[in-house]
């Protein structure tokens, strides 16, 4: 991620520089805020998904092997 890097370095350039001090500071920290929130949400869509994508397959086994059966009995019967 180039540009978080780019958009935490500007704070510290006003942090080094001595100016807007208080200005650099809450950036930082809104800055990291958004970083965090933005990985747990991240988390929280993998963990969605994954779920999701589990009972997907599941559901998809369990109607193959519950139509096996059916389709073995039409085979026979044809």
């Amino acid at each position: 991620m180039p540009a978080v890097g780019v958009v935490e370095l500007l704070p510290g350039i006003l942090l080094v520089v001595g100016r807007w001090v208080i200005v650099a500071l809450l950036a930082m920290i809104s800055i990291a805020f958004g970083i965090m929130g933005f990985h747990f949400a991240v988390d929280i869509q993998g963990i969605f998904w994954g779920i999701l994508i589990a009972f997907g397959l599941v559901y998809r086994l369990s109607m193959h092997f519950s139509n096996v059966g059916y389709l073995k009995e039409v085979d026979t019967n044809g």
